[in-house]
């Protein structure tokens, strides 16, 4: 029986002794056997590098993203904030940074200044404060990095006084009230609480009357007909009105009027009498013409 070529190649090859050779078949059997392993592993292989390759460069959840930063801030929603009227008109805020970048900065607008924040870890907050009138818009704009030097704008260390709403002072007298102070300057009570951070008003205590100028006189308490303390009404217009008008009552008489008046009377008097006498010449006169006799004809 001629034999296998590739049996002939191992044989002589590995020179197998005689009583370890083993037969053509068995040998057959084992090399398509060792074949198949072969091609099994080739087509793993192959299988598994091509799903590698697919995931890596086609998924979606392999997609490389760019690192972003952003900030929270509280009391602006969206990032804006509008100043209302508040004590010395200081607003707080708290900006908290976010994203997937290490650390940034805010860039804070406040009307028509800018001004930047240090840079924020991600994850940390930053505490600010801002002096600023009532009606001041302010945004707040995250970013990535530090600020440029060539940024206009001011970097922010510890707080920002943009500016000021203007006022004048008050030292509180015994007797003052809120109402008769918001009449009298023409402020709403609640402005003159909040700006002041006050609930009531203490004797000698300074306050300060936001939106009014600061040379405007001051108010004062003056006495009335009852010996009461009553608010002055020295300032223009939004002065409280103290005088008792359309109250069904008749005012009193003046000094002058009482001798106008005692005057008119003794004129009434002697006008009744001029008329008594003359009522009186004329029935004389009547009286005489009735007693002449007849004429004769």
């Amino acid at each position: 029986m001629k034999k296998c070529f590739f049996k002939n190649v191992v044989d002589n090859a590995l020179s197998i002794p005689d009583d370890k050779k083993i037969s053509e078949n068995s040998f057959k059997i084992r090399m398509a056997m060792s074949f198949i392993g072969i091609i099994a592993c080739m087509t793993l292989m192959l299988s598994s590098a091509f799903a590698l390759f697919y995931a890596d460069v086609r998924s979606d959840n392999s997609t490389i993203s760019g690192a972003y930063f952003a900030v929270s801030v509280s009391n602006a929603q969206d990032g804006t904030y509008e100043c209302p009227l508040t004590y010395e008109d200081r607003h707080t805020f708290v900006i908290t940074a976010e994203g997937t970048a290490s650390s940034g900065y805010c860039k804070i607008t406040v009307g028509d200044d800018e001004y930047f924040t240090p840079q924020i870890p991600v994850g940390t907050s930053l505490t600010v404060e801002i002096i600023a009138k009532s009606g001041t818009v302010v945004t707040f704009e995250g970013s990535w990095g530090a600020p440029s030097i060539n940024e206009e704008g001011e970097l922010y260390v510890d707080g920002i006084a943009h500016s000021s709403t203007e006022f004048a002072t008050y030292t509180v007298k015994a007797g003052a009230t809120l109402e008769a102070l918001s009449a009298y300057y023409g402020v709403p009570a609640s402005d003159i609480v909040d700006f002041n951070a006050i609930t009531e008003l203490v004797p000698d205590q300074v306050i300060k009357i936001p939106n009014v100028a600061s040379d405007t006189p001051e108010f004062t308490l003056e006495p009335d007909d009852d010996g009461e303390n009553i608010g002055n009404t020295d300032n223009k217009d939004n002065t409280g009105n103290t005088d008792n008008e359309d109250n069904g009552e008749p005012d009193e008489p003046s000094a002058d009027e009482e001798v106008v008046q005692q005057d008119g009377e003794s004129v009434r008097d002697d006008i009744t009498d001029e008329q008594d006498q003359q009522q009186s010449d004329t029935t004389s006169d009547t009286e005489n013409e009735d007693e002449q006799p007849d004429s004769v004809e």
